[in-house]
């Protein structure tokens, strides 16, 4: 087998699982997911970046996922503010 077709099954078997993975899981059981929604959410209702604090009882709902870089949380409010989440 060629380096590059081994790699390719490498690339393949982790993409697989991966999907498998985000696919079984459900929503809000992954590790720290609880914490990217409401982040997410934040930005997603038009407010800015949260300040950091550094005392856990004033963090917020997104807890230390403030403290994240925001493209990903800019991009996930792009995707989901138009979905009502008001109930």
């Amino acid at each position: 087998m060629t380096e590059k077709r081994f790699l390719a099954l490498i690339l393949g078997l982790f993409i697989l699982v991966g999907f498998t993975y985000a696919w079984t899981t459900p929503v809000f059981e992954a590790s720290d997911e609880l914490w990217h929604y409401p982040m997410i959410r934040h930005l997603a209702d038009g407010n800015p970046l949260p300040v950091q604090v550094f005392d856990p009882a004033e963090a917020g709902p997104w807890k230390q996922e403030a403290s994240q870089p925001p493209l990903y949380y800019y991009v996930g409010a792009a995707l989901t503010f138009w979905i009502d989440t008001s109930d």
